[in-house]
């Protein structure tokens, strides 16, 4: 008899482990996201929505979307990946790194920011009294591509390029603005809204249409949390976080 409950007990305790195990796993889960520089702000409240709502942790990455896609490529272990375009997500689909469903999420909008009452649009770029310009660098991140678009197609491209200082995302733009290592810098409303900012929305015909896309890569461990997270940004709740930071719906 005594043998009889030791067995009993043995198979309770692996029963009660059994079934223990799956849902610490799933709350220890934490959802890894590359995301493009200019999410920055937003997306810190979108992780903090987005956790209160499913209570999946979340941590993020942040970067120029060329280096980001580099480093997916290399294997970084990475959930998800919120590009600041379409056409980067699109070729690591293709190659096979994520997986073909990439959607839109966003429209990005680009800003100029200057020193107050000194410059008064995109033009005065190109007088002597201003000097440097930040823009970020048009081969790895698209509101730089975008911003050099909006100067060559003023014709103000030659007469400012020897001016312009490359960083490495928009977010490090605005860092050299706000250290006054720059006297203007090119980068998304989402970085400067309801902020001390005096900025100049550049007019959308200026630069092609900076629509923003995500995607799951093909590694990821979380591909379920990784959905949710996807859906999130495409809800009324997701798209209004983004809308309230300069986005524009796709």
């Amino acid at each position: 008899m005594g043998r009889l409950k030791i067995v009993m007990a043995f198979l309770l305790a692996a029963f009660l482990t059994g079934c223990v195990n799956p849902a610490t796993e799933q709350k220890s889960t934490e959802l890894t996201v590359a995301a493009a520089a200019n999410l920055k702000e937003c997306f810190e409240r979108v992780g903090e929505s987005f956790t209160l709502e499913t209570g999946i942790p979340v941590s993020f990455i942040f970067g120029s979307t060329g280096q980001l896609a580099k480093q997916i490529e290399n294997g970084a272990p990475v959930d998800v990946f919120a590009a600041a375009d379409l056409a980067t997500p699109q070729k690591l689909a293709r190659k096979g790194v994520l997986e073909e469903s990439i959607v839109a999420y966003a429209q990005g909008v680009l800003v100029l920011i200057t020193k107050d009452g000194e410059l008064i649009n995109i033009q005065s770029l190109a007088e002597e009294n201003c000097g440097q310009i930040a823009i970020a660098n048009p081969e790895t991140a698209p509101y730089g591509k975008a911003s050099v678009e909006v100067l060559e197609s003023q014709g103000l491209w030659n007469d400012v390029k020897e001016k312009v200082v490359y960083a490495k995302d928009i977010q490090e733009a605005v860092t050299y603005f706000k250290t006054g290592n720059v006297d203007a810098a090119f980068t998304a409303l989402s970085l400067v809204k309801n902020k001390d900012f005096s900025y100049e929305l550049i007019d959308e015909n200026l630069y092609n249409p900076i629509l923003q896309g995500t995607g799951i890569t093909n590694a990821s461990q979380n591909r379920q949390a990784a959905q949710s997270f996807i859906e999130f940004l495409q809800s009324s709740k997701g798209q209004q976080l983004l809308v309230d930071y300069g986005y524009k719906t796709p």
